[in-house]
């Protein structure tokens, strides 16, 4: 059973790993403040379960074990099945695209905005471009593509 709260550990980790760079592509849009908890608990479980193994009790290995392996198995499912269908940068490159806008770096472009909210609570990009002189902000919905220009008084 040592073991197996090796592997799991090891496979939590690499979840974590997994969670902070494939969430940058979506500059973390998705929220994944819970899923990064959850995967703590599951690696404080783990870690519990190993340093200490010769002193816990058979039935709370067994539900250690059983906890961190559901968390394990579940929360990269509901990680993928919720991240939106754009990333960041495909979300600035349609803008470029479709807008004939030059999208420019701006660090407010990094934070998705929690000002404006879609259906389900969606968060969305603020992305920042430049037509002709004129500094022009769009709120993409990652989640569908859709995307309009707003004005917001600072």
């Amino acid at each position: 059973m040592k073991k197996i709260f090796f592997i799991l550990t090891v496979t939590t980790i690499l979840e974590m790993v997994l969670l902070f760079s494939v969430g940058n592509d979506y500059e973390n849009v998705n929220n994944n403040i819970g899923y990064l908890l959850a995967l703590i608990i599951a690696l404080f479980l783990t870690l519990y379960n190993l340093f200490n193994f010769k002193n816990v009790k058979k039935k709370l290995k067994l539900t250690n074990l059983f906890l961190t392996t559901i968390i394990v198995l579940l929360i990269p499912i509901l990680f993928f099945f919720t991240l939106p269908d754009f990333t960041y940068t495909e979300a600035k490159e349609l803008v470029e695209k479709e807008e004939n806008v030059q999208v420019i770096n701006n660090e407010d472009n990094r934070v998705p905005d929690t000002r404006i909210e879609g259906p389900n609570e969606q968060r969305h990009y603020i992305i920042h471009a430049k037509n002709d002189e004129e500094i022009v902000r769009f709120i993409f919905n990652p989640y569908d593509g859709s995307y309009r220009t707003i004005i917001f008084e600072d």
